[in-house]
């Protein structure tokens, strides 16, 4: 039973006009408005508060037909100035599930399956690094089988018509093949002296290109 003051305050508080609507607590899939309550209250709370949890459910619960205004009222002391707007939040997506045959709120729907469609495009990310990753450890492989070694040079090369890159050093061979990648095309391909200190990379235009592999073999 509300109490004077509770009376008072609900006479004195001005609620959105959806609080005039009734919500049928039969038309409502309860279980899935109780885990969105329970997130929702534990996001303002900042902390699984399960006494302010169970009021809600309670007051959710206690009637057919349940008090939203009063609802409020019996919030503030808990929920303070987030209350109005999670009341408001919660009434509207009571009205969305009893105009729904599954009594879901479409506006949970569609969240879900947002959440549904982003987790199809993680995998799908997930699955293309793994690929990647494991193509180019092939290529690795395939690279060492057939003499090719790594050559570090920085992985984005600034380029002006000609620049010079540090070439492999002690090299027992009369001459050495070159070879940066930007993805899988080779851009710059050279056979130099094993004595020579750099290999002068050219392109016509000036930019910056991505290196994705750049690799060297004694031939």
């Amino acid at each position: 039973m509300a109490t004077a003051v509770d009376q008072k305050l609900l006479r004195q508080t001005k609620f959105p006009p959806e609080f005039n609507q009734k919500v049928d607590m039969k038309k409502v899939n309860v279980e899935v408005m109780k885990k969105w309550i329970a997130g929702k209250i534990s996001e303002i709370l900042k902390a699984e508060d399960d006494v302010v949890i169970e009021l809600c459910f309670n007051l959710l619960e206690g009637s057919r037909f349940p008090d939203i205004k009063a609802l409020q009222i019996s919030l503030t002391g808990f929920l303070d100035k987030d209350t109005a707007r999670f009341c408001k939040e919660l009434w509207n997506l009571c009205l969305s599930a009893q105009s729904s045959p599954q009594g879901v709120p479409k506006e949970l729907l569609e969240a879900k399956k947002l959440e549904l469609l982003q987790e199809k495009i993680d995998a799908e990310k997930a699955a293309e690094v793994a690929k990647n990753r494991k193509d180019q450890e092939q290529s690795r492989e395939q690279d060492l089988d057939a003499g090719w070694r790594p050559w570090k040079i920085p992985n984005k090369i600034s380029i002006s018509l000609a620049a010079p890159v540090a070439i492999p050093t002690s090299l027992t061979s009369s001459c050495v093949f070159l070879q940066i990648n930007i993805g899988v095309t080779p851009f710059f391909a050279k056979s130099v002296p094993a004595t020579s200190k750099t290999a002068t990379i050219t392109k016509p235009e000036s930019d910056e290109v991505a290196v994705s592999q750049a690799k060297w073999k004694k031939i």
